[in-house]
């Protein structure tokens, strides 16, 4: 933890010196990807809980709860007219734009986390803007690897010039496995599937030219081919600090 603190200290001191080019402060009239003259750095905070239920023809559900947290930690830099680097290694391209019409594409890579994503927004009016997309996520962290593909939209509302509030609905299909467990126990194929549905809220509140909050909460249900139940709901809490 210090030494993301400390990391996040010298980059912000770092950067506070570089001019920022106009950026609206209102959500809805933001461009997909950063303009060349900004960049953002984020930091905050996410938990979430999980509740699992297994079912079994000879036994009672069996019930399983967990929660965890972690920190965040993101920046991202306008690189062109139309595009903005995502660090490390990742990309944000606005493919097609105009006055009610925005296609984007996003992709970047975490080693052990990937994610790509297809943004079609549409602009109904002046306060409220509608983002369907499609989705593919992939964990593959030590023993276990995690696949999903799921289709989503976001409905956007400005509510003032500064608050933005979105309803967020997706549901897709997901694989896990574990190629280590089959080596340790000897199996041939450890491997669960289903579909999963998720409900979200979010907001964001400009403070001021260089500072957003930004928040989302989320409740997720998915459901297995072995007869497994897992509930889950989690937070995120973001500052974002543009230079």
């Amino acid at each position: 933890m210090k030494s993301l603190a400390i990391l996040f200290s010298f980059i912000l001191i770092g950067c506070s010196s570089t001019p920022k080019g106009e950026y609206s402060r209102s959500k809805i009239d933001r461009p997909y990807s950063l303009p060349d003259d900004v960049a953002r750095s984020s930091f905050g905070l996410y938990a979430e809980s999980i509740e699992v239920t297994k079912s079994d023809s000879l036994t009672e559900d069996e019930d399983d709860d967990d929660a965890y947290g972690s920190y965040l930690l993101s920046f991202e830099t306008g690189i062109g007219e139309d595009a903005s680097w995502i660090f490390p290694l990742g990309l944000r391209y606005t493919a097609y734009n105009d006055e009610k019409h925005t296609v984007g594409l996003t992709a970047y890579t975490l080693i052990v986390f990937n994610y790509a994503s297809l943004d079609y927004w549409y602009r109904i009016n002046d306060k409220v803007s509608l983002r369907p997309y499609y989705r593919n996520t992939n964990l593959n962290f030590l023993i276990v690897e995690d696949d999903r593909k799921f289709f989503g939209t976001e409905i956007l509302f400005q509510t003032t010039q500064n608050l933005a509030l979105g309803l967020d609905l997706s549901k897709g299909s997901f694989t896990t496995k574990s190629d280590f467990l089959d080596d340790l126990f000897d199996t041939k194929n450890n491997e669960t599937s289903g579909d999963f549905f998720r409900l979200g809220l979010n907001g964001l509140y400009s403070l001021s030219e260089k500072w957003d909050i930004e928040w989302s909460i989320y409740t997720q249900n998915q459901e297995a081919d072995n007869d497994t139940e897992i509930k889950s709901g989690g937070t995120e809490f973001l500052f974002n600090y543009f230079y």
